[in-house]
């Protein structure tokens, strides 16, 4: 079973903790929050997510996340097949992706990229920077 957990903050600043999972972080106090509410908490639904680095590994997983919860993800790898081949699989399970060539190491190759997003899905709501090398 995965651990989800974390703490976030509405526009009030109110925070809203919550754990759930077979581990909680030691030494907190447990603070548990339904399915349901949990869903509510990360409702994405309208929102547009551009994820760098998404065509595999962490990004990916972040990009299906993300989709789950209701986001039309912009998939964004350096290689376009694996962009494309993210972006169809979240599709094919529902969630509303587009796959998007780009490197971010190039600056006019960023500039086309947030071009492109934003002329076909408006304004970028999320922008997750995960492209990177080890």
């Amino acid at each position: 079973m995965s651990r989800i957990c974390g703490c976030l903050s509405d526009a009030t600043g109110t925070p809203a903790c919550f754990a759930y999972g077979p581990e909680l972080w030691p030494g907190r106090k447990e603070s548990h929050v339904s399915e349901a509410n949990a869903q509510n908490l990360f409702d994405l639904s309208g929102k547009v997510a551009l994820i760098t680095g998404s065509g595999q590994g962490v990004g990916q997983g972040i990009a299906e996340l993300f989709a789950a919860f209701g986001a039309t993800v912009l998939v964004n790898d350096y290689v376009e097949d694996r962009a494309r081949s993210v972006a169809e699989k979240i599709k094919a399970e529902g969630g509303k992706a587009e796959g998007l060539q780009g490197d971010v190491t190039d600056f006019d190759g960023v500039l086309n990229l947030v071009a492109n997003a934003t002329e076909k899905h408006g304004a970028v709501d999320i922008l997750i920077n995960n492209a990177g090398n080890a």
